[in-house]
């Protein structure tokens, strides 16, 4: 992969780690969605967006780790967001 490419996942990784922190500084989101329209998010639900937000952010930033170890970050990180996702929803919170 060139550095370019790298570039690029690591400018999609920056956008998300931005993302997150202005939802969590200020709890509040503002997304648009193709059957609700636009839709605001305050509190608690926006510090989970932008928490989930750092969670995806470190996808890409996997173009840093040496190759013979990306399997095994991928793995881990699909494992962290799925419980991230559906830990507290068979919790009931």
């Amino acid at each position: 992969m060139s550095r370019l490419h790298k570039a690029l996942f690591l400018c999609i990784s920056a956008a998300l780690c931005v993302s997150g922190t202005i939802s969590i500084l200020t709890k509040e989101h503002t997304s648009s969605s193709r059957y609700m329209g636009i839709l605001t998010v305050v509190g608690d639900a926006a510090i989970w967006h932008g928490q989930t937000c750092f969670i995806l952010a470190a996808l890409p930033a996997c173009v840093l780790l040496p190759r013979r170890l990306v399997g095994y970050a991928i793995a881990t990180w699909w494992v962290v967001l799925m419980a991230w996702l559906f830990v507290p929803f068979f919790l009931g919170r």
